[in-house]
């Protein structure tokens, strides 16, 4: 039996391109970090602001980092697209939910502000890397809690 996603993502995919346009991860407001998992690759692909200085080919669009990150597999099929840098060499992406790399991804975000610190970056005012009472997150997710419990038979219609 061959099981694929629940959604193709094309609705959802449509309406990030429509809020998002052509805005890519340079142009975010304030610092992000956002996890996804490259199937090609084996390995996480963690899209930050902070390394964009390092890793131009991950200046991707606004649109297709979140398609990449919640394309849980059992919901949404893989998402593919491609970046080029400034030199013109292109980068392909063959990503997957962001869960499946970082389950936590607060870990992940105050893994790269430290790193960014230890670098002597001169976006932050003098900080130690590890004085997290100094940093604020904030972790979007969907949905809500239900208080409603479930036994297995049930859950597993």
């Amino acid at each position: 039996m061959v099981c694929r996603p629940k959604y193709d993502g094309k609705y959802l995919h449509g309406l990030l391109r429509r809020y998002l346009g052509d805005t890519r991860l340079d142009r975010t407001l304030t610092n992000v970090v956002i996890p996804t998992f490259d199937i090609a690759y084996m390995q996480p692909t963690i899209f930050s602001t902070f390394e964009l200085r390092h890793q131009p080919s991950k200046n991707a669009l606004l649109s297709d980092i979140p398609m990449s990150t919640s394309a849980a597999p059992t919901f949404f099929p893989p998402h593919y697209f491609e970046t080029k840098d400034k030199d013109g060499r292109r980068r392909a992406f063959n990503l997957v939910d962001g869960g499946l790399a970082a389950n936590n991804p607060t870990l992940c975000a105050i893994n790269q502000v430290s790193q960014d610190i230890i670098l002597g970056s001169e976006h932050f005012f003098p900080v130690r890397p590890a004085d997290y009472g100094k940093f604020m997150v904030i972790s979007l997710g969907c949905g809500s809690n239900r208080n409603r419990r479930y036994c297995a038979k049930a859950a597993a219609r």
